[in-house]
């Protein structure tokens, strides 16, 4: 990945990963010159919608928000539609380099009315050390693990079970769906 500012100097270089809540738009990109080089990694769809993390069915982030389905109260001119606005003007006149670790959040970011032409953005998945992390035969796996060679694992995980964002309700009607006489133990 060549990067665009190699010509530009700065003292630094700013990496933004996870920032709801914490980056107060106007005055973080007005404290900034103009090149200084600023890369964003996604890590949700914060930084493309008027202030949500996941979209889900939603697409009015295409075009500027309101009408927000996610809060109580929907109007045109809602939350949503003013996050949308300051963040717009925020992002117009810097060249931020967004980072994309999966192709679905690239997706997600062509889509958004907060990205242009001006805004481009690049795969570059999270990495992996695959000296550590690699595949190794099954039955290796489970006995490292301590894991029942003759059962069906099923593996969940989440920081909230109540997040309905994380599945555990589809988890739970898997397994109620499964068949009483299969052997499974669920991590």
């Amino acid at each position: 990945y060549e990067t665009p500012w190699k010509s530009q100097t700065a003292d630094c270089l700013i990496h933004l990963h996870w920032t709801a809540n914490f980056l107060d738009y106007p005055t973080f990109f007005a404290s900034l010159s103009q090149q200084q080089p600023i890369i964003w990694t996604l890590h949700d769809a914060n930084p493309l919608t008027g202030g949500c993390h996941l979209t889900n069915e939603c697409s009015r982030f295409a075009d500027g928000c309101g009408n927000c389905p996610q809060l109580g109260r929907p109007h045109p001119d809602d939350w949503s539609a003013r996050t949308f606005r300051l963040k717009q003007q925020a992002y117009a006149e810097r060249s931020v380099h967004w980072i994309a670790p999966s192709h679905w959040i690239k997706r997600q970011a062509e889509l958004s009315g907060l990205f242009g032409k001006r805004h481009q953005v690049q795969v570059i998945p999270h990495g992996l050390d695959l000296t550590t992390f690699r595949p190794i035969p099954r039955c290796e796996a489970r006995e490292t693990l301590g894991l029942p060679p003759d059962r069906t694992i099923i593996a969940f995980g989440a920081a909230s079970l109540d997040d309905k964002h994380k599945g555990m309700q589809d988890l739970v009607e898997a397994l109620h769906r499964t068949p009483a006489t299969r052997q499974t133990t669920l991590l």
